[in-house]
């Protein structure tokens, strides 16, 4: 069982599914030569107006003064082919390109009580998508290809006779000459054609003849140029005109992640990365990685990262390209555990860690880490669904000796003065009390980063007073500072 999948004029269809046209506007493509640019592919208004292939520009808006013409977009073609494949391969990996407007599809392998659903869904993904596939669906190769030039939906060859009395002999005749011909014979369906003799036709017609009679009669089995996946999931469009305002960005942006989620769902992948490319009118590139709270194939939520995001993104040129591209994973989103904590809302939190990073800046948001150093209180910031989306380690061991002393810091330390008597410290006042060291142990010095601006250093003693109260104290830009009390 094959499926053909015919979608004609596929350089204009990739133009009119990128840009916004009022309805029943007529529109062309060009194809550009050194000599001159003519018409390559008009859609059906322009054709009503008198708009042909080959036409120059002039003579077309001639025919049609409200003509909209645009170049063919190489770019957009690329990313159309793909959102196709990617479409068809989510319902079969036998897939064929077998030319530029058509794909061949092997269905054996699909049960036959689900192929009319998948076909189905297929047409109507692609029409959501932008496009207008014709597609048939028999037994052999040749009647597929047949019924999907003679339908503007799906054909469903399933009575071979009444198939070849409905359509036209067209669908398998391309040369001119030979269709004048036959209709002269007064053939004009396959059906008609099927009638006669193969020996008549041939002796008549010649090669071309028998395999006309063949392809109706004897179809050949045939063997699919099987396809690959994309390796890249990406979605691009590179515009005619600079955007300078959001709306339009957003509206773009929201058509290039269906076709990227299109594009990962038909590999059965997720994204985990997203990234986002702006390409500027004074050749400059704007890029933006975002690493996703979860893997997801859901449209909407990519699209509010990206909308939090650029409401704070001011672009120094107007944008006149876009792109998104995605980092596959294979792995689902991670299924809830009993025993572990995780974040409920995952997206939620991100959508609001980006708001503050808008806010405050990406260095003050966060979870703070230590640093691997000897400076007291260093510390990083950690990208806060990182450090939630790691388990808990419960098997960390207690590291704390029993009967030792625990240091309470004080946040901020308390200011103190500090009275120096042959070279030890004899008294300290603080929170307007002057108190007598009875004992001490130090100083311990310890400094860092001497070799650029952040260089620090500071002494550090415990002292305890008359009352008994063991403290710690420091020393350090030239002040005397109470860290903490031992208790």
């Amino acid at each position: 069982m094959f499926a053909v999948i015919l979608i004609r004029r596929f350089s204009l269809q990739s133009v009119l599914r990128t840009e916004r046209f009022p309805p029943k506007t007529p529109v062309a493509v060009l194809r550009e030569s050194a000599q001159r640019s003519v018409i390559y592919q008009p859609n059906s208004f322009a054709e009503s107006y008198g708009v042909r292939p080959g036409q120059t520009i002039s003579q077309a808006i001639a025919k049609c003064k409200e003509l909209q013409v645009h170049p063919r977009k190489p770019i957009a073609e690329q990313s159309a082919r793909k959102t196709v494949f990617v479409c068809l391969y989510g319902v079969t990996p036998l897939i064929e390109e077998t030319s530029e407007e058509r794909y061949t599809l092997k269905l054996s392998g699909i049960h036959a009580s689900e192929r009319k659903d998948k076909i189905t869904q297929l047409r109507q993904s692609l029409r959501k998508l932008g496009f207008a596939p014709q597609i048939g669906v028999a037994t052999s190769y040749d009647w597929a290809y047949y019924a999907a030039q003679s339908t503007q939906n799906i054909f469903w060859v399933e009575d071979s006779e009444k198939f070849f009395n409905e359509v036209s002999v067209n669908v398998a005749v391309t040369d001119e000459t030979l269709r004048n011909i036959l209709y002269q014979w007064g053939i004009h369906t396959l059906g008609q054609l099927a009638e006669i003799p193969r020996h008549a036709i041939t002796k008549r017609l010649g090669k071309e003849g028998l395999n006309l009679w063949q392809s109706l009669h004897r179809p050949q089995p045939r063997m699919l140029t099987i396809k690959s996946p994309p390796k890249t999931y990406d979605a691009e469009i590179e515009l005619e005109y600079t955007l300078q305002t959001l709306e339009p960005l957003l509206f773009i942006l929201n058509r290039l992640l269906e076709q990227l989620c299109l594009q990962l769902k038909g590999a059965f992948l997720y994204a985990k990365i997203l990234i986002l490319e702006l390409g500027l009118e004074d050749q400059t590139q704007y890029r933006r990685v975002f690493k996703l709270p979860e893997p997801t194939t859901q449209k909407d939520k990519l699209q509010q990262l990206l909308d939090t995001h650029l409401e704070q993104y001011e672009a120094d040129s107007p944008i006149v390209k876009v792109r998104v591209q995605a980092i596959p994973t294979e792995s689902k989103p991670p299924q809830s555990q009993l025993f572990h904590h995780q974040v409920q809302d995952p997206w939620k939190l991100s959508s609001t860690l980006h708001q503050l990073v808008g806010l405050v800046g990406s260095e003050n948001v966060g979870s703070p880490a230590l640093k691997d150093d000897h400076q007291p209180d260093s510390f990083s910031m950690e990208a806060l669904t990182q450090v939630l989306s790691k388990p808990e380690d419960s098997s960390v061991p207690n590291t704390r000796a029993t009967g030792t002393l625990r240091l309470q810091r004080f946040r901020p330390p308390v200011a103190a003065k500090v009275k120096i008597q042959n070279g030890s410290i004899h008294q300290i006042h603080f929170a307007n009390n002057t108190h007598n060291i009875l004992s001490s142990r130090g100083p311990w010095h310890q400094s860092g980063n001497w070799w650029d601006q952040r260089r620090w250093s500071r002494m550090e003693w415990d002292v305890e007073i008359e009352s008994g109260s063991l403290y710690r104290i420091s020393y350090t830009h030239k002040k005397w500072w109470i860290e903490g009390a031992y208790g």
